[in-house]
């Protein structure tokens, strides 16, 4: 894609660097304390899993899922797949 866009090879690495790193960072503390906290007191996190699904819930759920069509159907996903799988002209390679 950097060659597409006339961009130096490996431009914006350390930002790309970065940001796995932190996200990394962030998602690992987000573990442990839930481990912590799941540990501290098992009965209490068991029992959130079997809890239904309040209605907040379920209009969250709602809109992540109309937002993963809405990505996956009209976004720059078609594009790569037209990009790196074209669609057979008859011709052999």
């Amino acid at each position: 894609a950097q060659g597409m866009a006339d961009l130096p090879l490996f431009s914006g690495m350390g930002y790309r660097i970065f940001c796995w790193a932190f996200l990394t960072l962030l998602l690992t503390v987000f573990v442990v304390v839930h481990a912590h906290k799941t540990r501290k007191a098992p009965a209490q996190a068991a029992s959130m899993a079997d809890a239904p699904m309040t209605p907040r819930q379920g209009w969250i759920l709602g809109v992540l899922l109309l937002f993963r069509e809405r990505l996956f159907r009209n976004s720059f996903v078609p594009l790569f797949v037209k990009l790196f799988f074209p669609e057979d002209d008859g011709e052999e390679v």
